[in-house]
């Protein structure tokens, strides 16, 4: 597989994760993602919910 198509095949795989990669995008539903991948999703929202950082 030469550049051209590897970079073709990185456009398609961007393509078909925009709608995922938009929703991640904001800093916030990163930092909950992440919380919720370390097991951290009941106590990181609390805390997020306590100082208003969700609304």
């Amino acid at each position: 597989m030469d550049r051209q198509d590897r970079l073709m095949n990185l456009a398609e795989g961007f393509r078909e994760c925009s709608k995922a990669l938009a929703a991640i995008g904001d800093e916030t539903r990163q930092s909950i993602i992440i919380a919720l991948i370390e097991g951290e999703s009941i106590a990181f929202l609390k805390r997020e919910l306590e100082t208003d950082r969700l609304i």
